[in-house]
């Protein structure tokens, strides 16, 4: 049985804190929780496993295409939006598998600290819980 390596999802991501080295972290966003289509290919045409969106910075000022590697959790993503995702879990809820976890955005253009958000991403096929063990996606941090 061939598994299929390409799942189209729902990105749901809330905003958390700012931070940059050991300085206080402060409140740059808002909390309110912002929704983006997405596609993981597990793994790619490059044997990479990426997710691709267009991902807007909750204040709207930067928007761009993202394809951020999984498996290389340095932050990485586009020539503006830089992305470190980390997968930590999942739950089933009918037909629907729901990724968590959190990921760390830096903006190119500001470079004034590290953004952390909280995120779940929806995906209607099962098929992805073997593709995500098969490929160790789940941080054991």
């Amino acid at each position: 049985m061939e598994i299929n390596n390409t799942f189209n999802g729902r990105f749901n991501y809330t905003y958390k804190e700012t931070g940059y080295n050991e300085q206080d972290f402060k409140k740059v966003y808002d909390a309110q929780t912002r929704s983006i289509d997405c596609v993981l290919k597990l793994p790619n045409e490059n044997e990479k496993c990426v997710i691709e969106m267009i991902f807007e910075t909750p204040d709207g000022k930067y928007k761009d295409f993202v394809s951020s590697d999984l498996k290389n959790t340095v932050i990485n993503g586009s020539d503006l939006l830089y992305l470190g995702i980390h997968f930590k879990g999942f739950n089933i809820n009918e037909n629907k598998v729901i990724l968590n976890g959190d990921f760390i955005l830096e903006i190119k253009d500001e470079m004034d600290g590290f953004h952390v958000f909280n995120f779940n991403l929806e995906i209607e096929n099962t098929d992805i819980i073997y593709v995500i063990e098969k490929e160790e996606l789940i941080s054991k941090l």
